[in-house]
């Protein structure tokens, strides 16, 4: 019978993980992100766009809708971007 081998870092290296475990970590720690490799702002993981896709994705499935103000929980760091919603009075009948 075989042991599970436990992942552990040794000397900043990921050992017995996989290589997208790997080639993640190796993006990470150069200052990108875990996914498409761009250059992080925001978050520690993931690109601006990334977690955005992430939240939106979570969103959906849950079935819940984006945070408002004066809503629970806390605000994203970063709003996402909704569709329509523009600066224009106008729009919504009000001039």
């Amino acid at each position: 019978m075989r042991t599970a081998r436990a992942r552990t870092r040794v000397r900043g290296k990921l050992n017995g993980a996989s290589r997208q475990a790997r080639w993640q970590a190796a993006r990470v720690a150069e200052g990108c992100c875990a996914q498409c490799g761009k250059r992080r702002r925001h978050y520690p993981r993931l690109c601006d766009v990334c977690a955005m896709a992430v939240r939106r994705r979570n969103r959906e499935r849950a079935g819940n809708s984006p945070w408002r103000p004066g809503g629970p929980g806390r605000p994203p760091i970063i709003r996402d971007r909704v569709r329509g919603s523009g600066s224009s009075r106008t729009a919504r009948g009000r001039s």
